[in-house]
């Protein structure tokens, strides 16, 4: 994608010895990775045999940072219908596209949206005044809350899902400590 997620993913997180191989349609995504040594492929990674070129019959792991929806979607499915022990870690845009992502036989999945939300919110405190310690607690707060929360919707109580939202909003005790100047 055009934010280079599973470059970003590749050139960070993993060690020397981890052969990492990315599939990409953008020509300039795809000669930065090779700079930084990547294998990469030009093509569709919702497309199998592009898929399987790549090697993902042998894949330890697979990351779909794929743009659109549909597409990320449709990859997660292709590729659990053909490699179903293969893990595959997947980018949601939001908790719908999350939803879908595991059902369609994902492992893993992370709301990009809502991981950008609470990284803003906990620098919304920390400007405010709110000590380390606040933020933390509040993050985790927040983090239980919508882990119930997801847990009910994919359960289809969207009802309760939606009360317990309603009813958990965390309260913090910080005061604003913002002096005048």
């Amino acid at each position: 994608g055009r934010d280079g997620g599973a470059s970003t993913v590749g050139r960070r997180e993993v060690g020397d010895d981890v052969g990492v191989t990315l599939i990409d349609t953008d020509i300039e995504m795809i000669d930065e990775a090779r700079r930084h040594g990547f294998k990469v492929y030009f093509g569709d990674g919702t497309r199998l045999d592009i898929l399987h070129a790549a090697g993902a019959a042998d894949a330890a792991v697979i990351l779909m940072c794929v743009s659109g929806d549909e597409a990320a979607t449709h990859a997660v499915e292709l590729l659990k219908g053909h490699y179903p022990d293969t893990p595959i870690l997947a980018r949601a845009s939001d908790r719908r596209h999350a939803a879908k992502l595991l059902e369609a036989g994902a492992d893993f999945q992370i709301r990009e949206t809502y991981e950008s939300a609470l990284l803003l919110g906990q620098q919304a405190l920390a400007v405010l005044g709110a000590e380390p310690e606040e933020i933390e607690a509040a993050t985790q707060e927040l983090r239980e809350i919508d882990s119930r929360r997801f847990a009910l919707e994919l359960a289809g109580e969207s009802e309760a899902a939606r009360l317990l939202f309603n009813d958990g909003i965390v309260s913090l005790p910080i005061a604003a400590r913002r002096t005048e100047d």
